[in-house]
């Protein structure tokens, strides 16, 4: 966790004077999360671990999402704090965690089948 000073558009950490950029969901109000400007990938570790989101062009969607997503960050900081180790499951398919943030649709309540909270394996 490191403070920022924003100096002529760039973001420079207090803690290691590295430059970061935002994470392309800020753009969205879904993040808020940071990652260094040399890194290669313009989503934080966080919002990497999407897999799918809803909808975007549908307000009520985008409402939804930036809760999901508060949530999933206060979940991965604490797993951050306690040490305890997330890989991407685009990174390792068999090990690596992933989130599809679902809406039942008028389809998928035809078919009975229904969004549910929980894990696929």
């Amino acid at each position: 966790m490191s403070a920022f000073s924003i100096n002529n558009g760039k973001l420079n950490s207090y803690l290691n004077d590295k430059p970061y950029k935002f994470c392309e969901n800020s753009k969205n109000g879904a993040c808020n999360w940071v990652l260094e400007v040399s890194s290669e990938h313009t989503f934080c570790l966080g919002c990497r671990l999407n897999r799918t989101i809803p909808n975007l062009s549908i307000d009520e969607n985008l409402r939804y999402w930036r809760i999901l997503e508060a949530g999933k960050r206060r979940l991965l900081y604490s797993l951050i704090r306690l040490d305890l180790p997330f890989i991407p499951k685009s990174e390792n398919d068999k090990i690596g965690l992933a989130f599809e943030f679902l809406k039942d649709t008028f389809e998928r309540i035809q078919k009975n089948d229904y969004v549910m909270t929980g894990h696929i394996d």
